[in-house]
């Protein structure tokens, strides 16, 4: 049997719409923690950086 690693990268246009729904929330949150268990390519914290 063999048994392969799949990576299965989250689109770019996903990534940023989940980024901008944690930019409405900062505001009227001023503490958000983000927990990202799959960092894969880095989409989501490079997408974070940017805003």
């Amino acid at each position: 049997m063999n048994d392969a690693i799949a990576f299965v990268q989250t689109p770019k246009d996903i990534a940023k719409l989940m980024i901008s729904l944690i930019s409405e929330n900062k505001k009227i949150q001023k503490n958000i923690s983000i927990l990202d268990t799959g960092c894969g390519k880095g989409i989501f914290l490079k997408g974070l950086q940017e805003a």
